[in-house]
């Protein structure tokens, strides 16, 4: 509603402020709702840019190239895959084996120091050595070299109790 000052000065004080808060009234609802507008403008735009952002390029696929002998093809790509996953799963697998046989030796050792070591407890202290000559020639962090120097000792210590 346009604001007409001839109007306004033809009306009573006391009806001329009732007035004016009114309109003072509906500007604030149109300020605030134009505000919303903005707001949920401005988010659309940032979702359709992190969509824009995210959206994978799209590539043409030529679908002979899959089975050609020398072209990436299915089997090669799985392959190469699954190798550089397990290198880079390979540190993991190092530690949790060598933390696993530490703790292995030291209840066998446990076994030992109280007579109470079985056939079955000496295969596994030694595939547990087996285990720890390989480390010797694998590139291992120092966390892992360092569980494997105790399994070693604690090896040593089982050994000399049962007399090996």
């Amino acid at each position: 509603m346009p604001l007409n000052k001839k109007e306004l000065n033809k009306l009573s004080p006391e009806e001329r402020i009732k007035k004016l808060r009114q309109l003072e009234e509906e500007r604030k609802k149109e300020a605030s709702e134009i505000e919303g507008l903005i707001r949920e403008s401005m988010q659309e735009l940032r979702t359709g840019k992190i969509a824009e952002d995210i959206t994978p390029e799209h590539k043409a696929v030529d679908i002979s190239r899959l089975f050609e002998a020398g072209g990436e093809n299915l089997e090669k790509t799985a392959r190469e895959e699954s190798r550089a996953a397990a290198r880079g799963s390979g540190d993991y697998n190092l530690f949790s084996q060598a933390l696993y046989d530490y703790n292995s030796s030291k209840k066998m050792l446990g076994y030992a120091a109280t007579g109470a070591l079985r056939e079955e407890h000496i295969k596994a202290v030694d595939q547990i050595g087996m285990r720890l000559d390989k480390t010797k020639y694998q590139t291992a962090s120092s966390e892992v070299l360092s569980i494997a120097n105790a399994t070693r000792a604690v090896i040593h210590q089982i050994k000399r109790y049962v007399g090996m």
